[in-house]
């Protein structure tokens, strides 16, 4: 049996990852696609209807970003709190990185201005946790919630009990809502042999 270091994948992350890559791909073709919109959309100004295709086109971008991130979110764990230092380090590198890439100074400066951006909302800290919890679940018949509460569980607490449970619990719940608002079917469970 896999770690949670090794990085479990069940068939969830694997659904997710698959999804992650084909939505990826569609922001990719969609995107490619903006530039010459936009083009036609000042050339024709007295065409209202490549405007309004571009506004769609940019709404159909959005969205599918939003799910982007969603994927994301419950694949991936947050990244630690940095530091003002190490926060400050990063910025830079990212900026020597992107002006090496030829972008403008003025591109490099809007794109570290967006990723200096706070979240709103509650961070999302332990999503990814459900999606290896009910991975667990699925592929194994013969493990309980009490047992992989004790193996994902990451509240730094010696023992983990009734409300490290619940809590896990809860946001596997809530995993199960994403997955449905997705379309993706949990698979059943693996019966005992």
């Amino acid at each position: 049996m896999t770690t949670r270091k090794e990085g479990y994948a069940g068939p969830i992350k694997l659904e997710l990852e698959t999804r992650l890559i084909a939505k990826s791909a569609e922001v990719n073709r969609l995107a490619s696609s903006l530039p010459e919109l936009v083009q036609r959309g000042f050339a024709a100004r007295s065409q209202p209807d490549a405007i309004v295709h571009l506004q769609e086109r940019m709404a159909s971008v959005r969205c599918v970003l939003e799910e982007v991130e969603e994927l994301v979110d419950l694949l991936i764990p947050p990244l630690p709190v940095m530091s003002e230092s190490e926060r400050s380090q990063a910025l830079h590198a990212a900026q020597s990185g992107l002006l090496a890439e030829g972008f403008s100074p003025l591109e490099t400066l809007e794109s570290l201005r967006v990723a200096q951006r706070k979240p709103h909302g509650r961070p999302a800290t332990k999503r990814h946790l459900a999606v290896i919890a009910l991975d667990k679940w699925l592929t194994n018949p013969r493990i309980s919630w009490p047992r992989i509460t004790r193996e994902v569980c990451n509240c730094g607490e010696q023992t983990h009990g009734p409300a490290c449970h619940e809590r896990l619990r809860q946001q596997v719940n809530d995993l199960r809502s994403v997955l449905r608002r997705l379309g993706i079917q949990e698979p059943a469970r693996k019966a005992a042999h």
